[in-house]
């Protein structure tokens, strides 16, 4: 589960330019839910994101997840609990690497026990289940995918690491 508890954040807070991107928001995300958040820009979707993933800190509030005060925690830690799914096909990948080497390194993440074999093997399937014949192309540079070839990649790569929370931007 997922709770956010009053959280707010606010920009260059005591300045000319202080500008308040979060305001008191309160949510509980029940685990296996799905979430959409929209909004017009400029309303905080953004900014929350930021706060998930450790990129900016609520100026005041909680961010909590399976009963954990995610606040403090570092980016790196989180990253443990979190997968990330990037807007632009090319930030999450790695362009000059192979789609295998890719899936290895993605799999890596999360403190995760590490078998080849059996990550092979996983990631073989869930890119064959997205049917656009990426299993076949183990060896091919991640750069020279199309763009939706390389989210597809990147949805694999962030599923491999079993997160607890799936964030898709």
């Amino acid at each position: 589960m997922v709770e956010f508890k009053d959280l707010t954040v606010v920009y260059n807070q005591g300045m000319e330019n202080e500008r308040v991107a979060l305001k008191n928001v309160s949510l509980t995300i029940p685990e296996g839910q799905f979430l959409t958040i929209v909004g017009p820009n400029g309303a905080g979707k953004s900014t929350l994101l930021k706060v998930i993933l450790g990129e900016v800190q609520p100026t005041s509030g909680l961010y909590i997840i399976d009963d954990k005060t995610m606040n403090c925690m570092k980016p790196h830690r989180l990253a443990e609990f979190i997968g990330r799914v990037y807007q632009d096909p090319n930030t999450g990948i790695f362009p000059a690497l192979t789609i295998a080497e890719n899936l290895i390194i993605a799999s890596k993440k999360g403190n995760r026990p590490f078998r080849f074999s059996s990550v092979k093997e996983e990631a073989i399937s869930l890119l064959k289940d997205l049917g656009l014949g990426l299993e076949d192309r183990m060896k091919t540079k991640a750069g020279e995918l199309s763009g939706g070839q390389k989210q597809s990649l990147a949805m694999v790569m962030a599923i491999l690491s079993k997160p607890r929370l799936l964030l898709l931007d």
